[in-house]
């Protein structure tokens, strides 16, 4: 007779079976406890990889270093230390490393790309930073030159690690496929970005590994947000932080959630409603206890977006939540939106000390795109001795779509503060070609707006004391000085300009002398959305702004008579016959619903 065997079935191999886990299993369940119970150093040290990503920096900081301690072996120490240095970069409280005495590695195995990768990240980390003894020189193009080389150098290394990897390389570099793609986007590297998301997206889908799939769908959004792909950037951000939405340490959770709000300035999408939930977690969330960058980070995107809906008073709140600027652990991208942020709402309220050194700072990182751009829009606001509107907008080499839309912005809206009107026209022209490019729809109708004469509020339905705090924020008030003239709290002022913006139809703070009402958005004959072409709806753009037919031709480098050709045919397809008729109809077409 045979009888069935008691036996336990043989275990799969680990990494088959990490695949269908969560990063927060493998770094705390059932899948952490096998790894830290291993026999094998090597499980401890990818556990410690596991938690870093997770959030978990002091944790694995401690496990490496008893590995450290209870090995000769060097290729484990070698491995284990490397990992370190990996924390040690985004997180430079566990330990102090002289980045700069570093040798940089000649190794192609992953622990020799991990330490590349942490040595580039700590440079962008201390860019910015003022060191103990003040200023003295700034860095140079030699600098940014020998960093862009740094990173090419990790890319490469990176795609012939992961190109065709498996489940177990994967799993085993985990923290590279995430972070290396990050690294290349903030070195302005927009193409290369977009191709490493995808690959990135390419091996979450081929190898099963579930750690990987809101990361791959927020490595793939982000990286479609700085090349202002704003439609298509959409989907992949919502499912990442649906994923991220669950996980204990809500650090990457906040970081997708900072990104939908920088793309909610791009767009007419209203951010996400919980911006409220998002600063509690700033406030009181135990990402300080791991990766501080990660919420540094977000403080940042914040910041950003409601500069960008107006709010500056908010902005500049969220932007020093943390302490200084020095004390915010933020790579120079997000250290440059940081400080254009606070100079913004420094300059609002007259504080030039902070605004010269906002300055200062940026006039003392590595000359990137990012630092370049930057610079460029803070000298144009900066105070009656800024540059003239030039002829043209002057691009920065390198520079992301996002940021090219922003100096654009600022160009224009100079231009018009100034009432250089030809230099308007043509900066209104070129904002509108790139922004109808990218669909970023919401920086179309602002560019619009700022031409616009004011208009009776009628129809809007504002309470009393939302007209009230509204008035005063036309009139150029503060948060603050409003909250002193009506005794109310700061941030309940900033509810009520919030709301008010909202009903008024207005993405921001500035607009609220031009009252931009909710109209029908299709064809007054036929019914029909209204579509033209790209030189048809700049052409209309102008008209909009109030532009004559020799300013359209002056701006676009047409003749009028060519003009007059595209009049004609953008008001056969529109059904309308006048001028008047033609300009409500396009703030009509692009106008946000309230």
């Amino acid at each position: 007779m045979t009888h069935a065997s008691n036996a336990a079935p043989p275990r799969a191999p680990m990494a088959a079976r990490q695949t269908g886990a969560t990063l927060w299993d493998l770094a705390d369940g059932p899948f952490g406890d096998e790894l830290a119970a291993s026999a094998d150093p090597r499980d401890r040290i990818r556990l410690a990889r596991y938690e870093q990503l997770a959030g978990y920096e002091r944790r694995a900081h401690e496990r490496l270093a008893t590995a450290l301690a209870a090995t000769t072996d060097e290729d484990v120490r070698r491995e284990a230390r490397g990992q370190q240095l990996a924390g040690a970069a985004f997180e430079p409280r566990l330990e102090e490393v002289d980045w700069a005495a570093l040798d940089w590695p000649t190794g192609d195995d992953l622990t020799a790309l991990r330490i590349k990768l942490a040595i580039s990240y700590a440079v962008l980390m201390e860019d910015g930073v003022e060191p103990a003894g003040g200023w003295r020189s700034a860095p140079t193009e030699a600098d940014w030159e020998r960093q862009v080389a740094r990173v090419h150098e990790v890319r490469e290394g990176f795609l012939r690690a992961f190109a065709d990897a498996d489940a177990d390389t994967v799993l085993d570099g985990l923290d590279l496929v995430v972070l290396v793609p990050l690294l290349v986007l903030t070195h302005s590297m927009q193409d290369e970005s977009l191709a490493d998301a995808r690959l990135v997206s390419d091996l979450a889908d081929r190898t099963g590994i579930h750690a990987l799939v809101p990361f791959a769908d927020y490595l793939l959004g982000v990286s479609l947000t700085a090349a202002a792909q704003v439609a298509e950037a959409t989907d992949p951000l919502q499912r990442a932080a649906e994923g991220f939405a669950t996980a204990p340490n809500l650090g990457w959770w906040m970081t997708v959630r900072g990104t939908q709000y920088v793309l909610s300035v791009m767009t007419d999408i209203a951010p996400p409603r919980d911006v409220d939930l998002l600063e509690r977690e700033l406030l009181s969330g135990t990402w300080r206890d791991g990766r501080r960058s990660l919420g540094h980070g977000v403080i940042a995107s914040l910041a950003l977006m409601l500069a960008g809906h107006g709010d500056l008073e908010a902005a500049r709140r969220i932007a020093l939540s943390e302490g200084d600027i020095d004390e915010l652990q933020v790579g120079s991208s997000n250290r440059c939106w940081l400080v254009e942020v606070i100079f913004e709402a420094a300059l609002a309220d007259g504080e030039l000390d902070v605004c010269e050194r906002m300055l200062r700072i940026v006039e003392h990182m590595m000359p990137s795109p990012w630092q370049r751009a930057t610079l460029q829009r803070m000298r144009t606001r900066w105070g009656p001795g800024s540059p003239e509107p030039a002829a043209e907008t002057p691009e920065i080499p390198g520079s992301i779509d996002s940021e090219i839309l922003r100096t654009r912005w600022v160009s224009l809206a100079r231009a018009v503060e100034r009432g250089h009107r030809t230099s308007a026209y043509r900066e209104l022209a070129a904002l509108d070609e790139f922004a109808a490019q990218s669909q970023a729809s919401a920086f179309r109708v602002r560019a619009v707006q700022l031409f616009r004469p004011d208009r009776d509020a009628a129809g809007a339905v504002l309470s009393t004391r939302q007209l009230e705090v509204a008035t005063l924020a036309a009139a150029g008030f503060t948060n603050r000085e409003i909250s002193r003239e009506l005794f109310l709290g700061i941030r309940t002022v900033e509810g009520y300009v919030s709301e008010a913006l909202k009903r008024l139809g207005l993405a921001r703070r500035e607009e609220l002398t031009t009252v931009v009402l909710p109209v029908d958005v299709r064809a007054p004959t036929t019914g029909e959305t209204v579509r033209l072409t790209l030189r048809q709806g700049q052409v209309a753009a102008l008209v909009a702004a109030g532009a004559g037919n020799a300013e359209i031709a002056a701006a676009l480098g047409l003749s009028e008579r060519t003009v007059e050709k595209h009049m004609a045919v953008i008001k056969e397809r529109t059904g309308v016959s006048t001028r008047t008729a033609l300009a409500k109809l396009f703030r009509t077409a692009v106008a946000p619903a309230v």
